[in-house]
């Protein structure tokens, strides 16, 4: 019961800021003779919620004097837990590229995938 909620909750934080993608993939398919033909497929349209992840931290040394600060900033995407995302894949959203570098599969909840810029 609870998962059917938690679903439905990431369905409306996607639906909040929707970004329609549609990714390519690099498909390897043997070729028969112990080698591989690299193919590159489209899949469907997908909807998604991107998201720029920021955090701060600051750099301590043994006696609690502060000696630094860090600050960075990731872009996410967050996605159903049945959308089809792989490591590797690419797309274009709001004008710049992408490619997928991590997929977390959030207990059957939803896929958190850290995403890397292209262009």
């Amino acid at each position: 019961m609870e998962v059917k909620y938690y679903r439905k909750y990431v369905e409306k934080i996607i639906q909040a800021d929707p970004t329609d993608i549609i990714i390519t993939r690099i498909q390897r398919i043997p070729d028969g003779y112990d080698g591989w033909i690299e193919e590159e497929v489209t899949l469907p349209p997908q909807t998604v919620g991107i998201y720029n992840k920021k955090s701060h931290r600051e750099h301590m040394d043994d006696s609690g004097t502060t000696i630094g600060y860090l600050q960075s900033s990731v872009e996410k995407m967050l996605c159903k837990h049945d959308a089809d995302v792989l490591e590797g894949d690419k797309f274009t959203a709001k004008g710049r590229e992408y490619r997928v570098t991590f997929v977390n599969n959030y207990l059957d909840i939803c896929k958190q995938v850290e995403l890397e810029v292209i262009k």
